[in-house]
C-alpha cells in the first residue's frame, strides 16, 4: 500500500516541475522583449482543457468568482467575446505566457500588416493549425511547397462557378424559409437550420469523396486519351497527384464559417427592423431596374447593401478571431510605434482580428454596434437612387476576415455569394422578427437576440453563437410600404 501511495505521485510531481520550469523561462523569455505580458497557466491548446475546458468555466460561472480573469482568459476562443477590452488594458501589442510556450498578441493594423506581408519571416502556424487535419491535409495544415500545390488546387476549384454557387444558394434558401414559415411555433432552429443550408463539412466530405471517386476515374481517362482537360477541382486535383504524390492524395473540404456567419447576420437583421427596409429597397431596385429576378446571379455586383450586411456581420462576430503566425529558428524584429521589439524564435503571433476590428480608435466609439451602413460611402439622393452608393473595400489592416495577399482565403467569392444570395432572397421576399417572451417589450426582444449574437463560445473548431436555440424568430412575407 505504502508502494503505490508513494508511486501514485511521481508522475504528478514530475509534470508540476515541468510546469514550473516551463512557465519561468517563456516568462523570462517574454520579459526580455519589454512588451505587456498576461500569464495564463493552462496552454490553450491543452487536450484535456480543450474537451473539459468550458465545461468547468460554465460551472464556475456560478459561484463568487465566476466573473474574474479565470472565466475571462481561460474560455476557449476568450478573444473572441473580449474584442478589443484586453488590449486596452495592455496595449496594441502584449505577450501571454502559458507552460506551452508565448504567444504575441497584436491589435495594431501597421504591425500587423507588416507581419503579413513579411512571409519569409513570420509563416504559418502548422502546429496550432493541425486540428485541422481530420481533414486530411490541406490548405489550412500545409506549408511551403505543398502549400502552394494545394492553394492552386483550390483556387481552381473555386473559378467560374459563380452561376452555380448562386443557384445553388437560392434552392437552399428557398427549401428553408417555406420550412419556417410553415412553422406554427416560432424559430429556434436558427444556427443548425443554416449549417443545413450550406452543408455541413462531415456531409461535405461524404458527398465529396463519392463524387470525386467517379470524376478523378474519368478525367484519368480523358489525359491518357490526350483530350482537353478540364479547369476544376478534379483536373487539378489529378494533375498534382501525377506530378507530386503518384501514390495518391486527399484534399478535402475545412470547416464551414458561412453558416455562422449567415445565422448571425440574421439575427443581427431580426433586431434591426430598419435594416431590413434598407436591403429589401435595394433588392426592388436592381430587379426591377435590371429586369431580372432574384434567381439572376447578374444581382450578385449590384447588391452593394447585402454585401455590407455581411461585411458588418464579420467585423464584429468572425468565426475565426486569430490570424496565425510564427517566428522561425531566429529572432524577428518588429517596429511598434516608436520602438521596435525581437520576438524570440519559435513565439506563436496571433493577429487579433476581434479586437482590431471593433477597437473605438479605428471604428469609432460606436464600434460595438452593428451597422451595416458604415460600409457604404456616398448615398442616394432620393429612395430610388441607390447608384451612387460604393461600398468601402472589404481589406485592409484593420479588417482582414479572409486574410490578405496570397494568403487569402480560397473561398472567399464562394462565401460572399453563397451569403449574399441567402440575405437577399430571405430579406427581399420576408421579414423576421423576435418572438417575444412573456412580458417583454418588442425594443427588449430585439436587444436580446443583439446580445445573443454579440455573446460566442468556441465551438469545435470554430467561434459560434453561444446559446442559438434562446432566440426564438418569427418569419412573414415582405410588406411593401
Amino acid at each position: 500500500m505504502s508502494y503505490f501511495a508513494l508511486t501514485l505521485p511521481l508522475p504528478l510531481l514530475i509534470w508540476m516541475l515541468w510546469w514550473m520550469q516551463s512557465l519561468a523561462f517563456n516568462y523570462a523569455s517574454a520579459r526580455k522583449t519589454g512588451v505587456p505580458i498576461l500569464v495564463r497557466y493552462i496552454t490553450p491548446t491543452n487536450p484535456l482543457w480543450m474537451v473539459f475546458g468550458n465545461l468547468l468555466i460554465k460551472a464556475c460561472a456560478y459561484s463568487p468568482f465566476g466573473n474574474g480573469r479565470f472565466t475571462r482568459f481561460y474560455s476557449l476562443g476568450w478573444a473572441a467575446n473580449d474584442r478589443y477590452r484586453v488590449h486596452l488594458e495592455l496595449g496594441d501589442v502584449f505577450m501571454l505566457v502559458t507552460p506551452g510556450g508565448n504567444r504575441l498578441y497584436v491589435s495594431d493594423p501597421v504591425v500587423a500588416l507588416n507581419i503579413m506581408k513579411r512571409r519569409r519571416d513570420f509563416g504559418r502556424d502548422i502546429k496550432m493549425m493541425q486540428f485541422l487535419s481530420v481533414y486530411g491535409e490541406n490548405v489550412f495544415t500545409a506549408a511551403g511547397k505543398d502549400w502552394q500545390k494545394h492553394r492552386k488546387a483550390t483556387m481552381i476549384a473555386f473559378a467560374d462557378i459563380d452561376e452555380l454557387v448562386w443557384q445553388e444558394s437560392l434552392n437552399q434558401a428557398d427549401i428553408l424559409l417555406r420550412s419556417w414559415l410553415q412553422s406554427t411555433e416560432p424559430v429556434r432552429s436558427l444556427a443548425d437550420d443554416t449549417k443545413v443550408l450550406t452543408s455541413n463539412a462531415g456531409a461535405c466530405v461524404v458527398a465529396f469523396r463519392t463524387y470525386v471517386i467517379r470524376m478523378v476515374e474519368e478525367e484519368k481517362a480523358e489525359i491518357r486519351a490526350g483530350t482537353r482537360s478540364r479547369h476544376n477541382l478534379v483536373a487539378s486535383l489529378v494533375r498534382a497527384c501525377k506530378t507530386h504524390h503518384p501514390e495518391g492524395h486527399r484534399l478535402e473540404p475545412g470547416s464551414d464559417t458561412t453558416s455562422i456567419t449567415l445565422a448571425t447576420a440574421i439575427l443581427f437583421l431580426a433586431a434591426h427592423p430598419a435594416v431590413q427596409e434598407w436591403i429589401a429597397e435595394e433588392v426592388a431596385h436592381y430587379t426591377s431596374a435590371l429586369g431580372v429576378s432574384h434567381t439572376d446571379c447578374a444581382l450578385f455586383p449590384k447588391l452593394e447593401r447585402c454585401k455590407a450586411v455581411m461585411l458588418e456581420t464579420l467585423r464584429i462576430c468572425h468565426p475565426v478571431s486569430q490570424i496565425i503566425k510564427k517566428t522561425g529558428p531566429a529572432p524577428e524584429t518588429i517596429p511598434v510605434r516608436s520602438k521596435c521589439i525581437i520576438i524570440p524564435p519559435r513565439t506563436a503571433i496571433q493577429i487579433n482580428m476581434s479586437s482590431l476590428q471593433t477597437d473605438p480608435n479605428i471604428w469609432g466609439e460606436d464600434s460595438l454596434l452593428w451597422k451595416p451602413r458604415r460600409w457604404m460611402e456616398g448615398g442616394p439622393a432620393s429612395q430610388t437612387d441607390l447608384e451612387s452608393e460604393t461600398l468601402l473595400p472589404d481589406t485592409k489592416g484593420s479588417y482582414m476576415p479572409w486574410a490578405i495577399d496570397q494568403h487569402v482565403c480560397p473561398g472567399k467569392k464562394y462565401s460572399q455569394l453563397e451569403l449574399v444570395a441567402v440575405i437577399a432572397k430571405a430579406i427581399g421576399e420576408y421579414e423576421v422578427l423576435p418572438a417575444l417572451c412573456p412580458g417583454e417589450s418588442v425594443e427588449e426582444a430585439r436587444r436580446r437576440l443583439i446580445h445573443i449574437a454579440m455573446e460566442t463560445e468556441s465551438k469545435t473548431l470554430l467561434n459560434d453563437i453561444k446559446n442559438p436555440e434562446s432566440a426564438a424568430l418569427v418569419w412573414k412575407p415582405q410588406v411593401r410600404r
